[in-house]
């Protein structure tokens, strides 16, 4: 839904905020995915004042506040404050509960529980434990019951299998998420639970089959996708947010004489709602601080672009994508080596970048991650077993999907895993299984995340600095001051065709 004109918007919260007495209903706030405090899209949508002016204008009475998992990683000012800031503008807004997403994990569980211990809100993660004893991380709960208005409403925190692409995977359990929903709900209903939310971190089949195979959920508040959601499976909505801000949806749940309806509006955070001074003075205060030990600018000039670079998320983990071919290519002149790899899943934002210049904020909001450059010799047939891993996962837009430089390939997303690709070209001459290849890559990937394996075992070629993704981005940009990168066929799916 998308609203352009104040007075629109504004009749959308007259009549929304005309809801709920103690014996009519309730309203539920939800977003999901967020990762910047400042607007996005060239300043067009989203931002932290800007979300904290929408909510103000519902009442706090009669009202819960929820939040679909990723914010605490994946942005230029976590690489610095390891999502500190997040936790401080939730705390403001005065959310309710969150559900751990995988970017809770970016610096590891010591750090996601300092920053739980920071939270004026609840955690929780029915279906996500601790390997070593079994139980639930600590300061994070399976569920919990609100009374919102004068009804128990039941929350239930449901995850998908996350876990191949997070660094603490191996110190973390993960419980099938229709089994430990169902044994959720029924304690929420034995506690008497009137109305049952399920907030989600996971894609929107897993939503669905949530929906079609639990009973007592009433409403279903989910994030992951980093897509506008509002669909009905199994009589259950299914309502995401989108991502950083750029959406919030209100949804008033009335009390009638059959049960429980929900009213859903999807209300856009945009340049047309003014900044809440208060939350404006936590982002610049950030904003400062960032500058100060990062000892560069956030608007610093860093040159230009000449073509759009297209960062959404579906795009960069299902196709070639030219800011892929850009910094892939980066990193393999830098190592000098014959392959480079970029997963899809480092490339961030999740927005399109007009041409024109490029920020310092611009290519950190990228490249957000501390992931370092290295290098292997890596045997042909064990190359060939990367490519078919990067398109194993191609309907979830898998994060381990791979950008690359210096080889071409085909594949086919229609047939098996593992039988998908029939061509692979390194230097435009077919891969040879037992001749030994230079190939460069993240250490995100080498470490075996998204179930790369292969570098493993292969020989590490030292570099003379394992650099950070985003400094050989930045220093590239710097000397060329100006790019132009191009589709070149890198990447062929033969489904497309």
């Amino acid at each position: 839904m998308r609203f352009s004109k104040k007075w629109i918007l504004l009749v959308c919260l007259l009549a929304f905020c005309s809801c709920a007495s103690k014996k009519d209903g309730f309203t539920l706030m939800h977003y999901n995915d967020v990762y910047e405090l400042l607007p996005s899209d060239e300043n067009v949508a989203g931002g932290a004042a800007r979300a904290a002016t929408l909510l103000k204008q519902f009442p706090e009475e009669g009202r819960l506040d929820l939040f679909g998992g990723d914010a605490l990683g994946s942005s230029h000012l976590s690489r610095i404050f390891h999502g500190e800031q997040m936790i401080k503008a939730f705390n403001q807004l005065g959310l309710d509960v969150a559900v751990v997403g995988n970017h809770e994990l970016d610096f590891g569980l010591e750090n996601f529980y300092e920053r739980q211990k920071e939270s004026d809100f609840k955690w929780l993660a029915t279906n996500l434990k601790l390997k070593e004893n079994k139980q639930q991380l600590p300061g994070v709960e399976s569920s919990a019951l609100f009374e919102v208005n004068g009804f128990k409403v039941g929350v239930i925190g449901v995850i998908g299998n996350y876990l191949p692409g997070v660094s603490v995977r191996e110190q973390l359990l993960y419980d099938d998420f229709v089994t430990a929903a169902k044994e959720q709900v029924k304690k929420l209903k034995d506690q008497g639970a009137e109305y049952i939310v399920a907030l989600t971190h996971m894609y929107l089949e897993e939503d669905k089959k949530l929906a079609e195979q639990v009973e007592g959920i009433d409403l279903i508040l989910g994030g992951h996708d980093h897509e506008i959601i509002n669909e009905v499976a199994n009589g259950v909505p299914i309502i995401k947010a989108g991502s950083d801000w750029q959406t919030i949806a209100a949804i008033k749940v009335k009390k009638t004489e059959q049960g429980f309806t929900e009213s859903i509006t999807l209300l856009p955070v945009n340049k047309e709602l003014a900044s809440d001074s208060q939350m404006q003075a936590l982002v610049t205060d950030y904003s400062k601080k960032y500058e100060d030990k990062s000892g560069r600018k956030e608007n610093e000039l860093l040159g230009k672009t000449n073509v759009e670079l297209n960062t959404i998320a579906d795009y960069v983990r299902t196709k070639e994508a030219v800011i892929g071919n850009f910094i892939a290519d980066a990193i393999r002149d830098y190592a000098n080596v014959d392959v480079a790899f970029q997963n899809g899943g480092g490339i961030r934002s999740n927005r399109k970048y007009s041409v024109g210049n490029i920020t310092l904020k611009d290519m950190a909001s990228i490249f957000p991650f501390e992931n370092t450059i290295v290098a292997y010799e890596v045997k042909g047939e064990d190359l060939r077993r990367v490519f078919e891993t990067s398109v194993s996962r191609y309907e979830e837009k898998g994060g381990g999907f791979l950008q690359i430089s210096g080889a071409k390939y085909v594949f086919d997303s229609r047939k098996p895993v593992g039988k998908r690709v029939s061509k692979i070209e390194i230097a435009g001459k077919p891969i040879v299984d037992n001749k030994v290849y230079r190939v460069a890559t993240n250490d995100y990937l080498a470490k075996g995340n998204d179930g790369f394996n292969a570098f493993k075992k292969s020989k590490p070629i030292p570099l003379e600095e394992n650099k950070l993704i985003l400094d050989i981005a930045v220093e590239r940009l710097l000397a060329l001051r100006e790019i132009n990168p191009k589709i070149e066929g890198r990447i062929v799916n033969l489904a497309d065709n």
